[in-house]
């Protein structure tokens, strides 16, 4: 089977972008009690020539992150041509994922019509030294007016991976390597609670720094408003706290 049949049975919304509505993990995510959309994917700039990681624990949801972030930008009208996803869960060396992306640029440069293309490699730690792939590609400057995102379970490595590409990730003020950790609590609540999420959103209290500054100051003895609200909802709090756990 050839590289790009490869690549069209994992990126089916290139014959026809409401397929990305039939994807298990979008299925599963919209069948779900609890639809939990992580608030870390709210913090990729996907405008810049930037190469990010983002590692995690296994079954913790990152390709379902990755599915989500593609559906959005489907449904914002991207070209379904400019968005590529891969699996690497046979291809194992560098040479492997230089091929898969040449691939996918030459054959579809044509539909990109220049603008921007978004490039996600999932579970890429399975590719020993994959950083050097990403560097060849680089130096080519076949990953200009690109943004990537490779995911992988083996935190260690991935880590240790992406930071082999010195002055080959591109330049933000944000960190590059993003860690996904297991839904926070304040993350479930927001994601059943109704009425307690307008109050969380309202106050701030879905902001990781909002959330330190309100529990510092529990610490000092110190009630604010944002946390006298909330005093009347602590019982449901409690319930969904069992929920939780």
């Amino acid at each position: 089977m050839s590289i790009f049949t490869d690549l069209v049975e994992d990126n089916p919304w290139w014959r026809d972008p409401s397929l990305i509505g039939r994807d298990m993990k979008i299925v599963d995510l919209d069948g779900s009690v609890v639809n939990w959309k992580p608030r870390i994917a709210q913090t990729f700039n996907f405008s810049k020539d930037l190469v990010y990681s983002l590692r995690g624990p296994r079954q913790v949801g990152k390709t379902t992150l990755v599915k989500i972030q593609i559906k959005q930008k489907l449904d914002e009208g991207i070209s379904p041509h400019n968005i590529m996803y891969y699996a690497f869960d046979v291809d194992t060396s560098p040479r492997d994922l230089v091929n898969v992306i040449k691939t996918y640029l030459d054959n579809t440069e044509r539909l990109r019509k220049g603008r921007r293309c978004y490039i996600f490699l999932d579970e890429v730690s399975a590719v020993k030294d994959w950083q050097r792939g990403i560097k060849r590609l680089w130096d080519q400057g076949r990953l200009e007016n690109c943004t990537v995102v490779a995911t992988g379970s083996n935190t260690i490595d991935i880590k240790m991976s992406s930071e082999r590409l010195p002055g080959r990730r591109g330049s933000s003020n944000d960190t590059l390597d993003k860690i996904m950790l297991p839904m926070k609590f304040s993350e479930f609540v927001a994601a059943i609670g109704g009425d307690i999420k307008d109050l969380l959103e309202r106050y701030d209290l879905t902001v990781s720094g909002m959330r330190h500054m309100h529990f510092k100051s529990i610490l000092d003895l110190n009630l604010d408003l944002g946390i006298e609200y909330l005093r009347p909802h602590i019982p449901k709090l409690n319930r969904y706290l069992m929920y939780y756990l």
